[in-house]
């Protein structure tokens, strides 16, 4: 059986890329330092730099929220009332609850 992933906390990743960004150790120190491989704080230094803009752009956070859950109600409508179901003799759901309750 292998062996399990190491998972790390997001609050441990900031603090390796904040580290990482400083500059007051290489890569490779940072990586013995924390045991982990190089590359891992290279991705997280990356992420935190291609997303550090996101924190103080608050109008377009709550714009990407509204559209996802404008696309996920979409979806859901789609789904309830016009995919028939092959389990449900192939009738939407809501053809099937609404007879039911009607």
């Amino acid at each position: 059986m292998g062996r399990k992933r190491k998972q790390y906390s997001a609050q441990f990743k900031a603090k390796v890329a904040i580290e990482a960004i400083r500059g007051q150790k290489t890569t490779a120190e940072l990586a013995s330092q924390y045991e982990i491989h190089p590359t891992m704080i290279n991705n997280w230094k990356r992420d935190l730099l291609d997303k550090a803009s996101e924190l103080f752009d608050s109008g377009k956070s709550t714009n990407h929220v509204q559209a996802e859950t404008q696309a996920q109600n979409d979806w859901f409508q789609w789904y309830n009332q016009h995919r028939p179901h092959q389990s449900l003799n192939y009738q939407t759901p809501d053809e099937v609850y609404y007879v039911t309750t009607g």
